[in-house]
């Protein structure tokens, strides 16, 4: 019989492992996305450091410094599955601190991935004889975007994103995501990107659909791995997670990270070479989490280099 711990630990597990695949899936898609949306042209823009430093340490999905032709400023997104009545307290004291830490105006944006209506307010606003507050952040609602923005795009990440737009995905749907990552993502990474798509299909309970789907076309892809991998999260931890789950979720990790170091650092490819070595020693999957918040937070490639070596060493 299942314990409550034992469900608390798998749920836990889910969500962490959920949060890691979001994190993965937009590090690339969600400035684009945001940009696009609020009509920014940006010139140039530069990954921040995510954590905010307080009394109770909180790190942020994402932060970037953005130059456009006329300003430069902060841009703050954050990903949401659930709506959450607190969003709009959240926002402004990040909204605030990042102020404060950076001294440009923030732009403050949350893209909402839920299926359920939004009933997240936009504002924190009062009046009182002696002091008025007035806050406003953007909400992007996945679900009423055109799924085609997506998927005529020639960014993986971005074709997995379209499972959340529109309001009724639908198995033709799912088929197209399907064929469009086959032309853009070679065969030994597929695995990887059908790991990604199953996670955020459970958002929109497509998951037995996508399941469906990959065995009917000619992918070679274990889709044992896939389906091991879904059963994993159902099951728990109990009896350990499937072999698939685990190694495709590693090998995610590993790619998440090695896209971070390129877009930040545009590393030659012996540094290249020298990153996926280091990533490769490492197989715990929490070493190969605490190595994507350093990619994402350190200053320098050289820097990155040795802590990396420090997590082998503790390996």
């Amino acid at each position: 019989m299942t314990s409550l711990r034992d469900e608390n630990d798998t749920r836990r597990h889910h969500s962490q492992q959920y949060d890691i695949t979001l994190k993965d899936i937009t590090a690339e898609t969600g400035i684009t996305l945001v940009s696009e949306f609020l009509k920014i042209p940006i010139v140039s823009y530069r990954v921040l450091a995510t954590e905010l430093v307080t009394v109770e340490s909180r790190e942020l999905d994402y932060v970037f410094e953005v130059r456009t032709p006329d300003e430069t400023f902060i841009l703050h997104s954050e990903f949401q599955s659930k709506n959450d009545s607190e969003m709009p307290k959240r926002m402004l004291e990040y909204h605030g601190r990042l102020y404060r830490h950076h001294g440009k105006p923030v732009i403050s944006v949350v893209v909402y991935l839920g299926s359920a209506p939004l009933r997240m307010k936009d504002t924190v606003e009062y009046t009182t004889p002696w002091c008025t507050l007035a806050f406003r952040y953007t909400i992007i609602v996945l679900n009423e975007l055109n799924p085609d923005q997506f998927l005529t795009q020639e960014s993986p990440d971005a074709i997995v994103l379209a499972i959340l737009a529109g309001k009724n995905p639908s198995r033709e749907l799912v088929k197209t995501i399907l064929t469009r990552l086959q032309q853009v993502v070679p065969q030994e990474q597929l695995e990887t990107y059908l790991l990604k798509l199953d996670m955020l299909s459970q958002l929109r309970d497509l998951s037995p659909v996508i399941h469906e789907e990959v065995k009917k076309i000619p992918l070679k892809v274990d889709v044992r791995k896939l389906l091991g991998y879904q059963e994993g999260m159902k099951e728990g931890m109990k009896e350990g997670m499937k072999e698939g789950m685990k190694e495709g979720m590693k090998e995610a990790l590993r790619e998440s990270i090695m896209r971070i170091v390129r877009r930040r650092f545009s590393p030659d490819l012996n540094t290249l070479a020298a990153v996926r070595k280091a990533l490769n020693s490492l197989d715990d999957p929490h070493l190969l989490e605490v190595a994507e918040d350093l990619a994402l937070t350190v200053s320098s490639l050289d820097e990155l280099l040795h802590r990396f070596a420090e997590l082998g060493d503790s390996s």
